[in-house]
C-alpha cells in the first residue's frame, strides 16, 4: 500500500514537472527568447531559438555561427540554458531529427522530462567543459555515499548529475557534509547544501542536483574564482575563434 502511494506522488509530481516545463517552453517561443546551446561530446557554443512547442516534440531554429560540416546523429543531447523574465532556465532535449525550414537547417528536439528554472543568482554560472567534467562523491548522510558529476560550476556553487533515480532524502534543504573533488589537481573538500533537484531519463536516467557551497574558505575561493575566470576566458576565446573562422 504504501509503495503504490509513493509511485502515485512520484507520478504526480513528474507529471506537475512535465507542465510547468512545457508552460515555460511556450513562453520561450512566444517571447522569441535566444537561448544558448550546447552539444553533447563538444565544448562549442551556440545560439537559437525556440520556434515551437507541440506535444510530442518541440522545434528550435538553426545554430549560429553555423557550420557547414556540422552534422548531428540522431539522439544526441542539446543542453540548453537561457534566461526569461527574471529567471535562469535550462533543460537537455535528444535530436529526433533535422528539418528545413525555408532552405534553412532548423531541429526537432525531444520534450525535456525537467525544465529547471530559478530566479537568477548573483554568481555567474558556466558549464565545465565535457571533457574536463569534474567526478565528485558526495558522503556523510542517511549512511550513504554517492558519485556524481559537476557539470556546471559557479562562484557560490555546483551544478551535479548523479546517475539514476536519487531524489528520496536529496531534497531541497539538504546539507551534505562530506563532499570531495579535485579542482586542477587540488583534492577538494567541503559541503553542499542542495538548493533544488529533479531527474531526468534522457539521454539516460539521472538525478540533477543544484547545490549551494557551505562554509567556503578564503583558500578555496581563490581557487573557485580563478578556476571560473580561466573557463570564461576559454570559453570568450573559442567563441571569438568560431566567429572568426566563419568570416
Amino acid at each position: 500500500m504504501l509503495d503504490w502511494l509513493f509511485k502515485r506522488n512520484q507520478d504526480s509530481e513528474a507529471k506537475q514537472q512535465r507542465e510547468e516545463g512545457r508552460a515555460l517552453l511556450k513562453r520561450l517561443s512566444q517571447n522569441h527568447t535566444f537561448i544558448e546551446v550546447s552539444l553533447e561530446g563538444s565544448d562549442r557554443h551556440f545560439r537559437s531559438l525556440v520556434l515551437a512547442v507541440e506535444e510530442d516534440s518541440i522545434l528550435i531554429d538553426e545554430l549560429f555561427p553555423g557550420n557547414d560540416e556540422l552534422r548531428l546523429s540522431k539522439g544526441r543531447r542539446f543542453d540548453i540554458d537561457c534566461r526569461e523574465g527574471g529567471y535562469n532556465i535550462s533543460f537537455s532535449a535528444s535530436l529526433i531529427g533535422e528539418e528545413q525550414n525555408d532552405g534553412f537547417p532548423v531541429y526537432r528536439l525531444t520534450v525535456p522530462d525537467y525544465v529547471e528554472h530559478h530566479q537568477r543568482r548573483a554568481a555567474y554560472r558556466v558549464k565545465v567543459p565535457a571533457a574536463s567534467r569534474m567526478p565528485v562523491m558526495l558522503g556523510g548522510y542517511g549512511g550513504v555515499s554517492l558519485s556524481g558529476v559537476i557539470v556546471d560550476i559557479s562562484s557560490s556553487g555546483v551544478r551535479i548529475h548523479v546517475g539514476g533515480s536519487r531524489l528520496e532524502g536529496l531534497g531541497p534543504g539538504t546539507l551534505i557534509p562530506d563532499v570531495r573533488f579535485t579542482l586542477e589537481e587540488s583534492r577538494i573538500r567541503c559541503q553542499l547544501r542542495i538548493c533544488n533537484s529533479s531527474y531526468a531519463r534522457r539521454p539516460y536516467l539521472h538525478t540533477i542536483l543544484g547545490c549551494e557551497l557551505v562554509g567556503v574558505d578564503s583558500a578555496l575561493q581563490t581557487k573557485l574564482d580563478r578556476y571560473i575566470a580561466t573557463l570564461q576566458r576559454e570559453q570568450r576565446r573559442n567563441h571569438h575563434q568560431q566567429a572568426f573562422d566563419l568570416e
